[in-house]
This record gives structure tokens, C-alpha cells and sequence, in this order.
């Protein structure tokens, strides 16, 4: 994902928990916030360590960056996003997530 894209900072994260709505799915919860900027798209990934270790934490990190990637020109512009990582999601093969970001990606439009 290139630098202009990624939601950067603790504070930032926060305000998109605190003010942002969520959708969730079997493996994922997508936090959104309506940015004051109309082109300014923002994406930040959390992974906690419920999740496991660093090797499995960076494994998904690296897939949903990849995802979210692919999935950059559909994407509404003018929000803030925030993936939020469940539990399981370690052992979920890759077209499943792939499916299920895309399908919260829909439900917030």
C-alpha cells in the first residue's frame, strides 16, 4: 500500500474508534470515518496479539495489505478505515478473506 494511503498514528486510530461506525464479519471488523478532506482515502490495519504470535500477526497484515490494494479504485473516497483483525483469521484462506472484505467494503457503501 503506498505512503498517501496509510492511516498513521496512534491518535488517528483513535479517533476513527471512537467516532467511526463499524461492520463486522466472521473475521474482520471495518471501522469507517467520514474524512474532512473528499479525496483523502486512509487505511490502517490492527492486529492484536489474540491474533498470535509476531509471525502470524505480520502474515496477516500482509495479506490484508494486499487485499486492500487490489481493491483501491472501488474503494469510496473522503474516509477513514480501519481493518480490524479477529481472532481465527490465521486459518482463513486467502479468497475467504478476500471475500470478506469485500463484502464489508459493500455493506458501508
Amino acid at each position: 500500500m503506498q505512503r498517501q494511503y496509510r492511516l498513521k498514528g496512534e491518535r488517528n486510530f483513535r479517533i476513527v474508534f471512537r467516532r467511526g461506525t463499524s461492520v463486522s464479519s466472521k473475521y474482520l471488523t471495518l471501522m469507517v470515518l467520514k474524512s474532512k478532506y473528499p479525496t483523502c482515502t486512509k487505511f490502517g490495519l490492527s492486529v492484536g496479539k489474540k491474533v498470535g504470535n509476531a509471525v502470524v500477526r505480520n502474515l496477516v497484515k500482509r495479506r490484508l495489505r494486499a487485499i486492500v490494494t487490489e481493491l483501491l479504485p472501488d474503494i469510496k473516497k473522503g474516509y477513514s478505515y480501519v481493518l480490524v483483525a479477529r481472532s481465527g483469521i490465521q486459518d482463513a484462506p486467502f479468497q475467504s478473506l478476500r471475500r470478506d472484505v469485500c463484502d464489508l467494503f459493500g455493506r458501508v457503501k
